[in-house]
């Protein structure tokens, strides 16, 4: 992770590949589905149930291409050390701060942060239950006691992901209109003027691969592996 310090002769490169792209996108669409099916609406805790499925498996396979994907989705090349963290966050309050070409080194801790409690929050949805028409697939798998944790945590991790969904759209607004760093229209497009080198695009056999695992990993979790849930209720 380096940052930019020469504008001059800047082109437009790809830095975000289609998969980060859609991770990024699918992540946003299925939080929101997540609130409204279990704030706004009555009898949608199956759609809810559903959203949560996608959302584990879309997070699953972000945090796996953070390993194997294109240059600027690595974990590696924007998680930066808490010095490097530091003295970013010194020169941003002095109006300093310098710019990077993919994630800068507080962006990229935070998506990772965001990431892992998404990933909180799917997990113990695995052992959720309204108590009367739905169970997870390994409520029955637990005792109370950890049910009891699973629903404290699930319900905690939430909050958390509001907060951090708040502050990280505050952040990409003051890029956008301070900075005038057209943040959101490279997560949409993948490009931005930089004078470093884009992404190659040879990650296709790793995305097709790392798809067929991820969905049949899922499907076995929620599907195949989970013991045979008890009727809540009866007609």
């Amino acid at each position: 992770m380096q940052p930019i310090n020469d504008f001059m002769d800047q082109q437009t490169q790809t830095i975000w590949d289609i998969p980060v792209r859609i991770c990024h996108w699918a992540i946003v669409l299925l939080v929101i589905a997540q609130w409204v099916t279990a704030e706004l609406l009555d009898d949608a805790i199956q759609w809810h149930a559903w959203f949560g499925y996608g959302l584990l498996g879309v997070v699953v396979f972000r945090l796996l291409w953070g390993f194997i994907g294109s240059r600027y989705a690595r974990f590696g090349q924007f998680l930066a050390s808490p010095k490097t963290v530091l003295h970013y966050l010194v020169a941003t309050f002095k109006g300093e701060a310098p710019t990077y070409t993919g994630h800068n080194p507080l962006g990229g801790w935070m998506a990772l942060f965001l990431l892992l409690v998404l990933l909180v929050q799917s997990i113990t949805g695995l052992f959720m239950t309204d108590e009367i028409f739905f169970s997870a697939p390994y409520f029955s798998a637990v005792s109370s006691d950890v049910q009891s944790l699973m629903n404290t945590l699930h319900h905690q991790a939430f909050t958390v992901i509001q907060i951090a969904v708040l502050l990280h759209v505050i952040a990409a607004l003051i890029y956008v209109f301070v900075k005038k760093q057209p943040i959101i229209k490279a997560m949409v497009t993948g490009k931005k003027p930089t004078p470093e080198s884009g992404i190659s695009h040879d990650y296709w056999l790793k995305l097709i691969v790392s798809i067929i695992v991820i969905c049949v990993l899922l499907y076995l979790t929620v599907v195949v592996w989970p013991p045979e849930q008890e009727a809540l209720w009866m007609y």
